[in-house]
């Protein structure tokens, strides 16, 4: 997986993470990762899978943010701005993944 800070033109920061990787990631939180593209002739569509529940708060009594997929923990982060944006490319990472196989 490589996350790649924005460039001084965009100011946007890109995910790059292989199908073997985003597929480990979401085993482990218990997703349903289809284990292959469904066939295009198979005559009936796949059922979507929801966007799991991923939230920001505060971990523990510390003064760093903590991201939970699902209420499992999945990293901690120093700063609120920097747990933010681990759940906005989940969340986008999550629409691509979807739109891909649907």
């Amino acid at each position: 997986m490589r996350i790649t800070r924005g460039n001084e033109k965009t100011g946007k920061t890109t995910l790059s993470i292989t199908r073997r990787e985003w597929m480990r990631i979401g085993q482990s939180a218990g997703w349903e990762v289809p284990d292959e593209l469904p066939e295009e002739d198979s005559g009936s569509e796949p059922e979507a899978n929801p966007m799991p529940d991923i939230q920001v708060t505060k971990y523990g009594a510390s003064r760093f943010f903590a991201v939970y997929i699902d209420g499992e923990l999945l990293c901690v982060t120093v700063y609120k701005k920097g747990a933010m944006e681990v759940q906005h490319l989940l969340r986008q990472l999550w629409g691509m993944v979807q739109d891909k196989y649907a």
